[in-house]
């Protein structure tokens, strides 16, 4: 994929509501309230082999609309994340780390507990969205999830191939991203 010079501002949100974009936890608690992580994983999966393959993707129920709803859905996510983030990184107020009991206790508790973070980034994911955001901004992530939706929408020719490798790249970053976020919103929005 071509990736031009992005100018500072193509990298703020596009797509929250000014409330969202002073509580960027409502967009985290609605990406979780659709679905929980093992199901976004399958979607992305899903979206994967149709970026992928010579197929359209098409639901069965509700067609090509629900790639449009689960793009939207991953956008706003980056989008309110990197929000998150960006808050976290310009705090002065003291940034709590989760102990290792802490996360052991936490494994039992909850349904579901991220294998793709590192130990500390389990203790603070605020370190794995620091390194998803490290290489690549919110408009090269926005980019290339639209390139994503056009392929699995699109009948593909010869040439219109994407590289395998900035796919998997991609796609392990949404994977982190999930589990970051599954994390960020049981620690701070379940907490409550």
């Amino acid at each position: 994929m071509y990736t031009p010079e992005y100018t500072p501002w193509e990298n703020y949100p596009k797509s929250l509501y000014h409330k969202e974009m002073m509580n960027p936890l409502i967009v985290v608690t609605e990406f979780f309230a659709i679905d929980w992580v093992t199901g976004h994983k399958k979607k992305l999966k899903k979206w994967r082999y149709y970026v992928t393959h010579d197929k359209i993707f098409c639901d069965k129920n509700h067609g090509p609309g629900t790639l449009l709803f689960i793009y939207k859905l991953n956008i706003r996510l980056l989008e309110a994340i990197s929000l998150l983030y960006y808050s976290y990184a310009n705090s002065t107020i003291n940034k709590t780390v989760v102990s290792d009991l802490e996360i052991e206790r936490e494994k039992e508790k909850l349904d579901w507990y991220p294998k793709n973070l590192k130990q500390k980034e389990l203790r603070n994911p605020y370190k794995a969205v620091k390194c998803l955001f490290r290489k690549m901004g919110l408009q090269q992530y926005r980019d290339y999830l639209e390139e994503w939706l056009y392929a699995a929408l699109c009948v593909k020719g010869g040439d219109e191939e994407l590289d395998c490798r900035e796919i998997r790249k991609v796609n392990k970053k949404m994977l982190k991203l999930y589990s970051a976020a599954w994390l960020i919103y049981n620690r701070e929005v379940k907490k409550r």
